[in-house]
């Protein structure tokens, strides 16, 4: 049985997507016959600089040099700490469904890295932040194989001390693999044309494997339009919405992540509860990836809502994914009408082949 390491974000209290990218990237390894396992480290320490290996050095000053050369994108919006709402119950999620092995310092985990057949980075959006250790620069065992699985860069710019930073990062890696298209054009730049883009990890998992986990205990009786609207800013209009559901006898049924706070009522499901409330809606509006993609995983009519300002360069992720699976958003929620026969057996398709693609860079 090949042992599996992954590291991507998975410390948020509110965005599903983070967490479940990480349940289905472990659940598509152990259907593969793989002992996974999920890393975490406190991100509250900082390593030191004489633990690092001479081409860690060199990156952390490359890094330095571009930090003051731009002001770099957040690639996380950290919640007010003043800001109060209720417990998602995330960590038990991760308790209960996902293996993790946790380290107390960043010195710990490039002092003894786990050991393991295969080491795989991503999904999520970890590649924009230009962090080495999400390139897997912590791994001193050249028997223990890197892959990048699905990163994003997430519509970052790239000045040329990050090019000279990406192709010191992007040389050692056994395959690479990216979630959007664009991202095809970064890695060419850093130095590596053998990347292909390949589907999130939560669409490796059927309809059916994440009824499994999850929970209708927040559904309502009547009928209801989901929203989960994440902080990035985005040209909707709730009491527009609210008005028309109305007119149609329709509930609404609202979730906001990433610190969006706002005066409408809201509730704060757990991960399994938030699962049950896509399962059971009649219309989902959103302005996340994620939410789409579980839109779509549980055929429901549902519109997406583009970012726009400074955060409208995200928006290829979403277009990657419609395209990929030629859906076309119309101009109302109530204009969705989607044909999913085709669709679904698309996704039954790509989660074959991308499972058994991922399998086998893990055991070549």
């Amino acid at each position: 049985m090949k042992r599996v390491g992954v590291i991507t974000f998975s410390r948020t209290t509110h965005n599903y997507g983070q967490i479940l990218q990480c349940y289905a990237m472990q659940q598509a390894l152990k259907k593969n016959g793989c002992s996974s396992f999920l890393i975490q480290y406190n991100h509250n320490t900082k390593g030191s600089y004489k633990y690092l290996t001479v081409k860690s050095k060199v990156l952390k000053i490359l890094g330095a040099i571009s930090y003051y050369m731009k002001k770099p994108l957040s690639q996380e919006v950290v919640l007010d700490p003043t800001q109060q709402e209720p417990d998602r119950h995330f960590k038990d999620f991760i308790k209960e469904h996902i293996s993790t092995i946790y380290y107390k310092t960043i010195d710990d985990l490039y002092l003894n890295p786990p050991v393991a057949d295969a080491i795989i980075c991503g999904s999520d959006q970890i590649w924009g932040t230009g962090t080495p250790l999400f390139y897997l620069d912590f791994i001193k065992d050249k028997r223990t194989k890197k892959i990048a699985y699905a990163p994003s860069f997430g519509g970052g710019k790239f000045n040329i001390i990050d090019i000279v930073k990406l192709r010191l990062m992007l040389k050692d890696f056994d395959h690479i693999s990216v979630r959007e298209e664009d991202g095809i054009k970064i890695c060419k730049k850093g130095g590596r044309s053998d990347v292909s883009v390949v589907p999130d990890p939560t669409l490796l998992l059927s309809m059916n494997e994440y009824k499994k986990i999850s929970s209708a205990r927040l559904v309502p009786s009547k009928k209801y339009i989901f929203v989960y609207m994440l902080k990035n800013n985005t040209d909707f209009n709730l009491d527009m919405l609210m008005n028309e559901a109305k007119k149609r006898d329709l509930s609404i049924v609202y979730v906001t992540a990433n610190g969006l706070t706002d005066n409408y009522p809201k509730v704060y499901p757990s991960i399994e509860e938030w699962l049950g409330l896509i399962e059971n809606a009649t219309y989902v509006v959103t302005n996340s990836f994620h939410g789409s993609v579980f839109s779509i995983l549980f055929n429901k009519n549902f519109k997406v809502y583009p970012l726009i300002g400074a955060f409208a360069q995200m928006n290829l992720r979403i277009e990657t994914l419609l395209k990929n699976y030629n859906i076309q958003q119309c101009e109302s929620v109530f204009d969705v009408n989607i044909d999913y026969s085709g669709i679904n057996k698309k996704l039954k398709d790509d989660s074959e082949i991308y499972q058994r693609m991922l399998y086998s860079w893990i055991i070549d």
